[in-house]
């Protein structure tokens, strides 16, 4: 029976945040999930990451300021996931709340966001009115603008599962049901269902993060432990066909008063949201045609264009579950905090979520894991969540999912014989998608600003930066002529380390001292951009002759945080590199043939001496005439060496390792 730190139960952005709370403080963790990875309420949400305006009505500060703090990170974390977008507030004459009452409001959000860029407002001249998407200026007096967030939230689940599966300790049971949960007086027995298997296991904590199935999860635990009263209360979403353009705008329902947004999504426009008192089962939740009407209501009411709006015009609608403390008053009005309940207050076996929000899932975590950490034994933590940069799956490690939309455009492509294929030395166009196993070594010395020299160090020994990983590669090629091509290529490597200093080190212009417990963080991006002139050329064989530029971005992290004690130091370095070469291609067989490159230059700017060399050999199997199978070895060599007087050092950088991937020619 194996067994865990942690489980976790259910696989939306609550459950997601604790399991990469839970390994990124250096946990084993297991999280289950019936279906997919947001299936439920977190990818029926609003999509917004915001600190919750409203909520200063109700008096609710702690939740707004704990909100606009954790807007605050992930726009920093999950630049491409999260994004600010303008509000735009239309204050009508039949308006509820005044201009200047807004103006307040969007003070105090300021003031408890610290009054940093985000929390920018003003009001929108009248003069730009006309550019609000055909907004009813009719009986307008004031158009306020301000900032807030909005994201995919089914992406974002995924990014912050796959940033857990990233760092090491982290595994997913998909799709598997939870069965039943047995204390023991040091943890918890679980069985679930998986692939038609019953399957148990063991952990030290079971965390229920089910969202609206959380009553029922914790009511399969055995002996009984306490279910705090909840309802569910649903809320509905529409997609029509009229992209707005300018922004998201939270607007007043004309039926009852409630607030709606009415936002850009993905060319179109969604609005949301409803909140309608939900008895049955979760699996049961849709939405009403009362709910659309309502909704529909909305759009007509603030956009005269959409008039003629009915629920035949509807694209895409869906219904997500709210779990709310239980109470009389109206769901609108009740807290949003985020109700945490434990089996026990020492040690907890068992320890439940229920509630909160998409912005707050990070900070739940967090929670989570201060209110276990008494019964999970102390273990080396491998990285800080408010420092794991989230990106999108598509660009992740996990980027060979990539390769289905390009196989299934090749297996449509036609259906020639292998042997009237295409030889490689002739094709049009090429896309290449894989991954690599990379070994890397990173020597470097940062002098100070002061001139005093730095101290000279292997990264991977010296701050404990991982010393291999698993990269995505990508490469597109497009023949623009008989014996001219353009050929791009992209490469990323992303690396942490977790150490405590041994002696001193000078990194620029800090001083690192032994004992300090040091985390690192080491990434490169390469965009390269090639033109190629074939000097030979035939069926059999292809030498082109390549000159092009590398946009090189490297990056290098450096952070000590104690309690007496924080140094944080950030090196980066970008700039195009230049480079000439040549690109081979020989044909071996039918089926069988070779592909081998290299690029070199070396340069000196002013005060700075680089040099760059990209090389590597593949061997490929043409599996259809159309699709080629391969697998290679590349290296990737940077040298930098400054002597600008603020800046002097020098940063040698090598990576190489073996490959495999697909290739799709035409």
């Amino acid at each position: 029976m194996k067994e865990y730190d942690v489980v976790i139960i259910g696989g939306g952005v609550h459950g997601a945040g604790v399991l990469q709370a839970a390994v990124a403080a250096g946990h084993s963790a297991l999280l289950i999930e019936r279906k997919s990875l947001a299936s439920g309420t977190s990818s029926k949400s609003s999509k917004l990451i915001h600190g919750g305006l409203r909520y200063l009505e109700s008096a609710q500060f702690a939740l707004v300021r704990e909100s606009l703090r954790e807007r605050s990170i992930l726009l920093r974390i999950a630049p491409e996931l999260v994004k600010l977008q303008a509000f735009y507030l239309p204050v009508y004459r039949d308006t509820r709340r005044r201009p200047w009452q807004l103006k307040i409001g969007l003070w105090m959000y300021a003031l408890l966001g610290g009054f940093d860029s985000a929390t920018r407002f003003g009001s929108v001249p009248k003069s730009d009115w006309i550019k609000l998407d055909g907004l009813q200026t009719k009986n307008l007096d004031a158009v306020i603008r301000y900032y807030d967030g909005q994201t995919d939230d089914a992406e974002l689940t995924r990014a912050v599962v796959q940033s857990a599966i990233d760092l090491g300790g982290a595994e997913v049971a998909m799709p598997a049901s939870f069965d039943q949960a047995t204390l023991r007086e040091d943890g918890v027995e679980i069985r679930y269902s998986a692939g038609g298997a019953s399957v148990s296991c063991t952990a030290r904590v079971l965390v229920n993060a089910a969202g609206p199935w959380a009553p029922h999860v914790a009511a399969q635990v055995d002996p009984p432990i306490f279910i705090p009263a909840v309802d569910l209360v649903q809320g509905t979403h529409i997609v029509i066909p009229f992209a707005v353009t300018a922004g998201i705008y939270y607007v007043e329902s004309p039926t009852d008063g409630r607030a709606v947004f009415v936002m850009p999504w993905h060319g179109a426009t969604l609005i949301g949201t409803t909140e309608t008192p939900f008895n049955a089962s979760p699996d049961q939740a849709h939405p009403l045609p009362e709910e659309e009407d309502y909704l529909l209501a909305v759009a007509r009411h603030y956009f005269p264009a959409l008039k003629s709006l009915t629920r035949a015009d509807i694209t895409q609608r869906f219904a997500g579950l709210r779990v709310l403390p239980a109470a009389s008053q109206k769901a609108f009005d009740r807290s949003r905090e985020t109700i945490f309940t434990a089996d026990r207050d020492l040690r907890p076996r068992v320890l439940g979520i229920y509630g909160g929000k998409l912005t707050g899932w990070r900070a739940a975590a967090a929670h989570v894991m201060q209110r276990i950490a008494s019964s999970l034994p102390h273990r080396p933590r491998r990285a800080d969540t408010d420092q794991m940069i989230l990106r999108r799956p598509l660009m992740n490690k996990n980027a060979t999912f990539m390769l289905v939309p390009v196989l299934a455009m090749a297996l449509l492509s036609g259906h020639a014989r292998a042997e009237d294929y295409l030889s490689p030395t002739q094709e049009r166009v090429r896309l290449t998608i894989g991954a690599s196993r990379q070994s890397s070594t990173t020597n470097l010395q940062l002098d100070s600003s002061a001139g005093v020299q730095g101290t000279a160090v292997n990264a991977e020994d010296t701050f404990g930066l991982d010393k291999s990983d698993f990269e995505p590669k990508f490469q597109a090629m497009v023949r623009v002529g008989e014996r001219h091509r353009l050929r791009f290529d992209y490469f990323s490597l992303d690396r942490t380390g977790n150490t405590t200093v041994l002696d001193p080190i000078i990194f620029r212009d800090v001083t690192l001292l032994p004992g300090d417990p040091l985390k690192t963080n080491l990434s490169l991006r390469m965009l390269g951009i090639n033109y190629e002139y074939s000097i030979l050329h035939s069926d059999r064989y292809e030498v082109a002759f390549t000159i092009g530029v590398n946009d090189t971005d490297i990056s290098a992290r450096g952070r000590v945080s104690t309690q007496a004690r924080h140094v944080d130091q950030t090196e980066d370095q970008a700039g195009p590199l230049p480079t000439i070469g040549l690109d081979a291609t020989y044909v071996l067989s039918k089926r069988f043939y070779f592909d081998a490159r290299g690029q070199y230059l070396k340069i000196h700017v002013q005060n700075l001496d680089g040099s760059l060399g990209i090389y590597e050999v593949d061997g490929l199997y043409r599996l259809r005439p159309n699709i080629s199978f391969g697998v290679g070895y590349n290296i990737v060599r940077a040298d930098l060496d400054s002597t600008k007087s603020t800046e002097s050092g020098f940063f040698n950088f090598s990576t190489k390792g073996p490959e495999v991937f697909v290739r799709v020619a035409f």
